[in-house]
């Protein structure tokens, strides 16, 4: 008689803390729902509101109402817990009432049934948390994974994927509407800036700078080829010759967070200066090169550097085709590159984040340096007048 009272215990002592995810769970998914409508009051994004639809292509066409990812998710997460729930729970009535009828062949046999039964709840929850988990961290993308991570995972993954307001696209709501593939089509919905003379930067503009760059930009500041954080001109820089994208990532990206860090109250924007040093040769990385500096980017500006504004500005022209350099940069490269940090930029829909010509309209004439990739004191002011003007 005690081992069958204590068997009933056991049971209810699993059934006490279930009762208690599922509460947990419907106050998580209460928790999300709150902080992805503060999410959207942050980016200027309304979830029910603006968001029309999203798009998994990046077409217009292509549209899925916004409310059906939500409902899916939403879905997806009460089967979680759920379904290994109702198995479990089949388990113990099954078990209990084998206890209570005193038949010991039968209450073997259905303790048995019982822990197949628990198993079986307990593997189902955690695969389906582990598909979950997975589209979590490879749906970051502006493709199919980050429609399926926006289905299943993450509220912010529908962003990633993009969205359409189709009354943006209503060619007789805006005569003059912007080119269908315009920033403006799809992704998050921006403050417009009536002047068309510099960057669209502008929008999400700081109060103070910070350069980060390579040789250029140590010309710009008049200071040595060796790490330089400090004081340039008007501006504060981080910079260092003959480096790029692993520098970039490994010690630029800091250098520039512990500058922000040490003024937290201020919105900076952090003008990127790098590029020149990755391209050279024969211009077969270009591609390659292009997306590490944009997977960099991102995940600056996802992190450290989510509540300042990040420029990505244009590599400037050199004094040729080519340089002198035993390892030389084209300028054919230079343009391809420049292209595709353009597209790039253009394409990850980050609100952020932008894209700045400089190359465009500057004066250089006279101002290269022997090498033919740096440039004078002139030269230098030049550029940095380009940054001022276009991209502040």
């Amino acid at each position: 008689m005690k081992k069958k009272i204590w068997l009933v215990i056991i049971c209810l002592m699993l059934f006490i803390p279930t009762t208690k995810v599922v509460s947990k769970t419907t106050e998580t998914n209460q928790t999300e729902t709150g902080q992805a409508e503060n999410l959207a009051e942050t980016e200027n994004v309304t979830i029910e509101g603006q968001i029309k639809a999203i798009t998994c292509t990046g077409n217009e066409k292509d549209q899925i109402p916004a409310n059906v990812p939500k409902f899916i998710r939403a879905l997806y997460n009460v089967l979680k817990v759920m379904i290994p729930l109702f198995i479990i729970f089949l388990g113990m009535f099954d078990f209990i009432r084998a206890v209570v009828s005193s038949n010991d062949t039968d209450m073997d046999n259905q303790k048995n049934k019982f822990v197949r039964r628990l198993i079986a709840g307990v593997t189902i929850f955690f695969v389906l948390a582990f598909v979950q988990w997975i589209f979590g961290l490879i749906g970051e993308q502006e493709n199919i994974l980050g429609c399926v991570s926006c289905f299943l995972s993450d509220e912010k993954d529908c962003h990633e994927a993009g969205y359409i307001d189709p009354g943006k696209n209503d060619e007789n709501s805006n005569p003059n509407k912007t080119p269908p593939n315009s920033n403006n089509d799809v992704g998050f919905k921006k403050k417009t800036n009536t002047s068309s003379s510099k960057s669209s930067s502008n929008s999400n503009k700081g109060s103070k700078t910070i350069l980060l760059g390579d040789s250029r930009t140590a010309g710009i500041c008049g200071v040595g080829d060796s790490y330089y954080s400090g004081k340039c001109r008007d501006y504060l820089a981080v910079c260092q010759s003959g480096k790029g994208y692993t520098w970039f990532e490994q010690t630029g990206a800091g250098g520039v967070t512990s500058l922000l860090n040490k003024d937290k109250n201020t919105k900076y924007n952090i003008v990127i200066l790098l590029g020149v040093n990755d391209i050279s040769g024969d211009n077969q990385y270009i591609d390659t090169v292009a997306n590490i500096y944009m997977k960099i980017i991102k995940n600056q500006a996802k992190g450290d550097w989510k509540s300042h504004n990040v420029i990505f500005a244009s590599v400037t022209p050199i004094g040729g085709s080519s340089t002198n350099d035993r390892w030389p940069v084209t300028e054919s490269g230079i343009k391809e590159f420049n292209s595709k940090m353009k597209s790039n930029i253009k394409s990850a829909k980050l609100s952020n984040v932008s894209y700045c010509d400089i190359s465009s309209g500057i004066n250089l004439s006279g101002k290269f340096a022997s090498d033919l990739l740096h440039y004078t004191s002139a030269g230098y002011t030049a550029m940095y007048n380009q940054i001022k003007n276009k991209c502040l």
